[in-house]
């Protein structure tokens, strides 16, 4: 957003929770309908808060988005609707995650070689297995406890 200069605070508006961050945890067949409905929800609360919708900036940005990640990247890398809870980064910081993971792994805190390469290898095939089931509808979104 920046680089299409758009003011700091529609940004804030923009990412506050629950407008463009909705795209990514509503069901892929609806995320067109969401697009549309994020780009009038912006506009609505800008005119809530007495802030200009800068209409051409805004205008720019779409066209990348939709370029980006609606036509480049398939909606499956990006939205989360529908993956495995066990997928999805209970931290913000995804290293932290895999760390988590990681320690979970190892029953002794300094492994061997041979030890931690199998246990990485492990991981990954687990990982491209549960991402790999999720377009092919034979995994769903887990429930959350």
């Amino acid at each position: 957003m920046k680089r299409y200069a758009i003011p700091e605070i529609e940004c804030s508006i923009a990412m506050s929770r629950g407008v463009l961050d909705t795209l990514t945890v509503i069901e892929r067949s609806h995320v067109e309908r969401g697009f549309k409905w994020v780009k009038r929800e912006i506009k609505t609360r800008c005119a809530l808060a007495r802030v200009d919708y800068s209409n051409s900036k805004w205008g720019e940005f779409w066209g990348y988005f939709r370029r980006t990640w609606l036509e480049k990247y398939t909606i499956d890398v990006w939205n989360v609707c529908c993956v495995g809870y066990e997928l999805i980064a209970s931290t913000n910081n995804p290293l932290e995650r895999f760390n988590r993971e990681l320690n979970g792994r190892f029953r002794t805190p300094h492994p061997s070689m041979a030890t931690f390469v199998t246990v990485i290898k492990t991981i990954s095939a687990e990982y491209v297995r549960r991402i790999s089931d999720v377009p092919r509808g034979r995994a769903n979104r887990a429930p959350r406890e």
